[in-house]
């Protein structure tokens, strides 16, 4: 979705794009969570996070086309999440949304 926002963008500046989000893609974006199943390199997960609150990100290992272990290095690794803010994306952002899957 990142690599798309241009159009997004360019979307909201349509009477009915704007009825049916008035306060824009973004706003409306930035409502739902985002697992980062295949997007732990640093070029995705830095978009990611140019276009969504990293509250908004949540653990996703797209298994069993990948492992969890290599999702954990690749978020590492790629130095693009604090290390705060990778502790939320493994389990705090869940929790704090959505506490009952957290257990």
């Amino acid at each position: 979705m990142p690599f798309l926002i241009e159009r997004f963008d360019f979307l909201d500046r349509s009477p009915a794009s704007r009825a049916q989000a008035p306060d824009g893609f973004r706003a409306a974006a930035a409502r739902f969570f985002y697992d980062i199943a295949q997007s732990t390199a640093a070029a995705p997960s830095r978009a990611l996070k140019q276009v969504v609150p990293v509250e908004r990100l949540v653990f996703g290992s797209d298994y069993p086309f990948r492992t969890s272990l290599e999702h954990v290095r690749g978020l590492e690794a790629a130095k693009v999440y604090s290390r705060s803010e990778i502790k939320g994306i493994y389990a705090g952002n869940v929790g704090r949304f959505l506490p009952e899957l957290a257990r």
